[in-house]
């Protein structure tokens, strides 16, 4: 038995609090559909890529037809569609390589919201200062990286060097993917 205001001795374990952990599901039917997506509108268009008519049909951003015809479900549906392969692939291998994580950290639930509304926000940022065509899921994985990031600096002493090293990490994606 330990005296009150004494360390316990070495012999005794350590006690730590362990990390959220949640099922992954919500990250691979996200990848499911907007690969699906884009295979079918390949495949409908006959094409290599998807056309900007097509896109359009498809639910792009456009500033004229959200101001003028009221489409306001087009700030959430450019989220899911994208211009071409390379587009989708780095989409893909972030939301992959991140989505994970966040959606173990946060849960199915939260991980969803995290993704639609930051999804959202882009949409509406895009709307905002752009007035071409807007396509892809960068806002969606910019929340995703957020989330991330705020979860290791809040968890820095319990992850102790590895947290700030994988801040750096997100830090220096994030840029580039700017």
């Amino acid at each position: 038995m330990n005296n009150p205001g004494q360390p316990p001795p070495a012999s005794e374990p350590r006690v730590s609090v362990p990390l959220p952990h949640s099922r992954v599901i919500l990250t691979y039917i996200l990848l499911a559909v907007i690969v699906g997506i884009f295979v079918l509108q390949l495949i409908l268009n006959e094409t290599n890529y998807p056309r900007t008519e097509e896109i359009t049909a498809w639910g792009a951003l456009l500033y004229y037809r959200v101001v003028n015809d009221g489409e306001f479900y087009r700030l959430f549906t450019s989220m899911f569609l994208h211009a071409n392969q390379v587009h989708l692939l780095f989409n893909a291998l972030a939301l992959f390589s991140f989505g994970r994580s966040v959606e173990m950290y946060f849960g199915t639930g939260r991980f969803g919201l995290i993704y639609l509304l930051g999804g959202l926000a882009g949409g509406v940022a895009s709307f905002i200062f752009s007035r071409s065509n807007v396509v892809g899921a960068s806002g969606a994985i910019f929340a995703i990286f957020g989330a991330e990031m705020i979860f290791l600096f809040q968890n820095r002493k319990l992850l102790g060097p590895r947290a700030f090293q994988e801040l750096r990490s997100l830090a220096v994606l994030a840029v580039l993917n700017l």
